[in-house]
């Protein structure tokens, strides 16, 4: 069984640059919005055999390890590599987006971040936890309108980058 407990929420602001202080002006429009995950707790018990024992425990004793007694295990925050039904699951999740339009002009900024999660592979080559990453993709887009005479063509042309400053993920070492 698995027993998931945390939050999911959205956040979501349109304005125009005229409203921002000090700067104004007709510079287009803002789109802002946040999704994002906290997961407190997801706890897991696969089966209810004897010598179930959860990632990074040493063991409990031997009378905790009877049939329906041995307490669920925790995923949360943990890169659960030693059970493959559970993935890793990092604390926070959030992807955040910065939208800006003018007239035919548009780009994009997106942000994903994701929590580090405690290592329990159990290698000693790696390190105790996996650190939190952000990573960054930009696109600019200028719509035609009236693509070749026609106000019923209209044509797009857009440009850009995925992880544009090139993060890289820290190596794990792992088998299979």
């Amino acid at each position: 069984s698995m027993i998931w407990q945390g939050i999911g929420f959205e956040v979501k602001y349109q304005f125009d640059a005229e409203e921002i202080p000090l700067i104004g002006g007709n510079y287009g429009s803002f789109n802002a919005s946040f999704v994002g995950t906290y997961v407190d707790s997801f706890t897991y018990k696969l089966t209810p055999a004897l010598d179930e024992v959860c990632p990074g425990d040493a063991g409990s004793s031997v009378a905790d390890r009877r049939i329906g007694v041995t307490p669920p295990c925790e995923a949360a925050g943990n890169r659960n590599d030693t059970v493959p039904e559970i993935p890793p699951i990092p604390q926070w999740k959030i992807n955040g987006r910065l939208a800006w339009n003018m007239g035919n002009h548009s780009a994009t900024l997106l942000a994903r971040y994701i929590d580090e999660v405690y290592e329990d592979s159990g290698d000693p080559r790696n390190p105790d936890f996996i650190p939190s990453e952000w990573f960054f993709d930009l696109t600019y887009s200028y719509d035609f309108s009236g693509f070749m005479g026609s106000d019923e063509r209209t044509a797009r042309l857009t440009i850009g980058g995925v992880n544009i400053f090139d993060t890289m993920p820290k190596p794990i070492f792992t088998f299979g």
